[in-house]
């Protein structure tokens, strides 16, 4: 009797910690199911339909909540991670700012080494958030002074955990499990609301699934999605990854493109198959290899996370387009995006003149503007860098039809 007694004592702990363990926090609660917009503007301009996901929604203001979300609940799940222990990360700032939030809520003492080329805004919010932020040169991989690198080595000193996005694979598999049902969900609401998809009777039959259908299930199903491509950008590789799995899975006919910044590899990778740059010649081979304005995407290496990726092709375009496209959004479409949201855009730009008239595009909305203010969008600091900051009255539709006749003239050529 005492052995069973103990027994039921231990199982009613365990199942309490169980359901302990299942308590969200209100910022747990505010994860996903971030809005998708069409931007009608552009649209009605390039004959075709674009859709953003905002994920700049989320509550730290970058999709970056997600894969921070899932990896700690790994560690958690795992015993790793106890409240009160050291959590030590190499980020850019968008998942050092989402485990900031996170950590602070979870209990626990948050370390972020970050380079020294991001915005300053990035830094004092991590402060704010009570995470010990660590500055480092910018400087590639292959240099021990990575921030990557000086991240891990932290954590062994700390005694701490290292959460190591770019390898760690919880991060695509948020993805592939969460976003991309959500970009199929809502793409297939949108577009059966859309008029102007409709009358033009060039959609084929949407997957019919309820809200909450099985993934599985789903791709069971033999039908075509209302989908003709999805463009993103890259910096753990696990976003792109986890939906472009998901994506060709349900239909192998989607497009999926990578939206590549100057001076990173994998433009090339996807491309040629070879994971190269001209920044990385031997001679600048401990130098920072980026040779663009924009923040947090970009590498010269293929991790774990985008090896798993499925990527029908990339393309790199000059920060000056991503520049002139920002300010066109923002004065056309009332948006004002951040640098690799802006590349994300000029990337679908260019690409939906691929398509034929009427297909439809869906990219994303990575973090929010204000966190580039001191950079992107700071009229001095672009100077800098040889870019223009056009006058006002200059950031009409030529813009728009300036791109489009380069892009029909590359494809003309080739």
């Amino acid at each position: 009797m005492p052995q069973t007694r103990l027994a039921n004592e231990k199982s009613e702990k365990a199942d309490s910690q169980v359901k302990e363990k299942r308590d969200k926090t209100a910022y747990d609660q505010l994860v996903g199911n971030t809005p998708m917009i069409k931007l009608g503007n552009l649209s009605k301009l390039l004959k075709r339909h674009i859709y953003l996901k905002i994920e700049s929604a989320n509550p730290s203001g970058s999709g970056k909540d997600r894969a921070v979300q899932a990896m700690l609940d790994d560690f958690e799940s795992q015993g790793l991670l106890k409240p009160g222990m050291h959590v030590v990360e190499g980020s850019s700032g968008s998942t050092g700012i989402a485990l900031a939030y996170q950590c602070r809520a979870r209990g626990y003492r948050l370390h972020i080494v970050m380079p020294d080329d991001q915005a300053e805004e990035k830094r004092n919010l991590l402060r704010t958030l009570g995470a010990t932020v660590h500055i480092t040169q910018n400087c590639a991989i292959s240099n021990k002074e990575h921030y990557v690198h000086k991240a891990k080595k932290l954590a062994e000193e700390l005694g701490g955990v290292f959460i190591n996005q770019f390898e760690n694979l919880s991060n695509m598999q948020v993805h592939y499990k969460v976003t991309g049902p959500e970009i199929l969900q809502q793409i297939k609401r949108l577009v059966r609301k859309d008029a102007s998809i409709q009358q033009q009777n060039r959609r084929r039959a949407i997957i019919q699934s309820s809200k909450h259908q099985s993934i599985s299930a789903m791709m069971q199903q033999p039908t075509t999605l209302p989908l003709d491509a999805f463009v993103m950008s890259s910096g753990t590789g696990g976003t792109i990854a986890g939906i472009s799995t998901f994506l060709k899975e349900v239909s192998p006919e989607i497009q999926v493109v990578l939206a590549d910044p100057h001076g990173s590899s994998l433009c090339s990778k996807v491309n040629y198959n070879v994971c190269y740059t001209k920044q990385q010649a031997e001679r600048t081979l401990r130098r920072h290899r980026y040779d663009s304005i924009v923040e947090g995407v970009g590498l010269d290496r293929v991790t774990a996370n985008f090896d798993t990726a499925h990527i029908d092709l990339a393309y790199q375009l000059p920060d000056q387009e991503l520049l002139d496209l920002a300010r066109w959004i923002m004065k056309h479409e009332g948006l004002m995006v951040g640098s690799s949201t802006a590349l994300n855009l000029a990337t679908t730009l260019r690409h939906s003149l691929t398509l034929p008239e009427d297909s439809v595009l869906v990219t994303m909305g990575c973090d929010q503007a204000s966190r580039h203010l001191s950079r992107f969008w700071n009229p001095e600091y672009v100077g800098r860098y040889q870019l223009v900051w056009r006058p006002e009255d200059e950031i009409n539709h030529s813009i728009i039809e300036r791109i489009m006749a380069d892009q029909q003239a590359r494809m003309k050529s080739t």
